[in-house]
């Protein structure tokens, strides 16, 4: 029964539709509630390693779809660099504005990354 429920039984656009609008969520909600509600804060942090896992899941198994050095070795890359560059932006922001302001800005990223 709990196979059925699995996420790869879903067709990719649904599962990378799913990935945007829950990671963009999560910046939202740890946004709005950086200082106040510390449980929506850890509702925020759980949307967001949910939807990075996911994400993860289905854009690896997208790499099967094409001859392992185009597909896996681009991919490993761009995991790598994504970690760098979200943490020194972030960082780099952080010296300019207040954190939550900083998350908050950084919400429309998911989207940007939808094109």
């Amino acid at each position: 029964i709990l196979y059925s429920l699995l996420p790869f039984h879903f067709k990719y656009s649904p599962r990378v539709t799913f990935v945007i609008f829950t990671n963009a969520l999560s910046f939202f909600i740890i946004a709005i509630s950086f200082n106040y509600f510390k449980w929506l804060m850890y509702v925020g942090i759980g949307l967001a390693s949910i939807s990075t896992s996911l994400g993860e899941m289905t854009f690896l198994s997208m790499t099967t779809l094409y001859p392992k050095n185009i597909a896996f070795i681009p991919y490993a890359i761009g995991l790598a660099l994504t970690g760098l560059v979200s943490s020194s932006s972030y960082a780099a922001l952080t010296l300019k504005f207040r954190p939550d302001q900083t998350i908050l800005f950084m919400s429309f990223i998911p989207f940007l990354l939808a094109l």
